[in-house]
């Protein structure tokens, strides 16, 4: 009989008395979360140490992701010195926009290993220039934006953009010489990620129109963007890779989702991105979310920091709504003594639209004092089919 991946450690974890060397956390079709050392990863499957030392094999649909740097995702490595391409889908690539006339339309960037890549104007959520430092961006608006380095914002239509000039359109088409501008913002919707993802060292994430066949050490990966331009498959060692997710349309960010402001008495502060994305809250207060329909587990580490351990004393209510009003599936309290705990819930009403999923946090004996707790790791799993209903 065949066995998931969880079912088959849950008693190695539960009995082990030594651990062996792990590097990279396997997080499987349940949610649960593995300490793993990966030794190769493609198309077929995964094959992996577990934490006892014996080598496992799973097949690629029983794994959600695998993440090597967690740190990195949730602040992504700066590269001040060259440009990022953010498109509309996610995806994060280091580079610059290349010298000369720009092709209507589309922007041609830079980038070291994947060559010169065309990419649509209409893909692209924006574009920060090389040599520049951080600075307050406005958020995506109705209009396409120019920061630039001064501080000053144009808002308009983005009428070409290459590494010699940007012109956007305001009354006129005003034409600006590309040393000039900070960051390019366009108003362009965002898309749901599909496919795999592959998040590298420096901060890039790219979408993968496939894996490649397994190699020892090493990643194969047709890149999507770059397929286009008729690139093949790429290799990367493992120890360049922070993270992959075969398949992004079966996992999902708790951040991802729209936040219900109107639910929120103070509104929690949503950090980094993906599988490393956090909700810290500033103290009691609910926030709420809505489901996607195809949402089948939720998972998350629910932490106190340290800084918050002299008098923090709280207690984390996960509720669901599926229809029928809302319905508390977990519940744990957190203070110096035990400040961390594991949640892992099935969601219930699978496939139904308008299910919401809200956070409480309840103060304890001392009042709000230092309740302040994060949400770690939160991410949904996704049944695709029932997603797209």
């Amino acid at each position: 009989m065949k066995r998931s991946i969880s079912t088959a450690l849950a008693p190695c974890l539960a009995c082990a008395t030594a651990a062996a060397a792990t590097d990279a956390i396997l997080i499987d079709a349940t949610l649960a979360r593995h300490e793993v050392s990966i030794r190769e990863v493609g198309a077929q499957g995964v094959v992996y140490i577990d934490h006892l030392g014996l080598e496992r094999t799973a097949p690629i649909t029983d794994v959600l992701a695998i993440v090597w740097d967690e740190a990195s995702l949730l602040t992504p490595p700066m590269t001040l010195s060259l440009g990022v391409l953010q498109l509309t889908d996610g995806e994060r690539i280091n580079g610059r926009p290349a010298p000369g006339d720009a092709p209507p339309d589309a922007l041609v960037w830079d980038d070291e290993r994947l060559g010169a890549l065309t990419v649509p104007l209409e893909r692209i959520a924006s574009v920060s220039m090389p040599a520049t430092s951080p600075m307050p961006l406005p958020s995506p608006g109705a209009d396409d934006a120019v920061v630039l380095r001064n501080g000053d914002v144009l808002q308009g239509f983005l009428v070409s953009l290459s590494g010699t000039r940007v012109e956007i359109e305001r009354e006129r088409v005003i034409t600006l010489p590309a040393e000039s501008v900070h960051t390019v913002i366009l108003a362009n919707p965002p898309e749901a990620p599909t496919g795999a993802r592959v998040w590298l060292a420096g901060g890039e994430i790219l979408a993968a129109s496939s894996l490649g066949e397994s190699e020892p050490g090493r990643l194969r990966f047709h890149p999507a963007i770059a397929e286009t331009e008729g690139g093949s498959a790429t290799r990367f060692s493992l120890r360049s890779v922070h993270a992959v997710v075969p398949d992004a349309a079966r996992i999902r960010s708790l951040t991802s989702l729209p936040l219900d402001t109107r639910a929120a008495t103070r509104r929690p502060e949503l950090a980094g991105e993906a599988l490393g994305s956090e909700v810290r809250f500033p103290g009691p207060t609910s926030a709420r979310w809505e489901l996607p329909p195809g949402a089948t587990r939720f998972a998350c580490t629910v932490r106190l920091p340290e800084s918050e351990w002299s008098w923090g004393d709280c207690t984390v209510r996960v509720l669901v709504d599926a229809g029928e009003g809302p319905r508390e599936l977990f519940a744990t309290r957190v203070r110096a003594t035990e400040p961390q705990d594991e949640c892992v819930i099935d969601l219930p009403g699978t496939g139904a639209h308008g299910r919401t999923l809200t956070v409480i946090v309840d103060p304890g004996e001392h009042g709000p004092i230092q309740d302040r707790p994060i949400l770690q790791h939160a991410v949904l799993a996704i049944d695709p089919d029932l997603d797209a209903r």
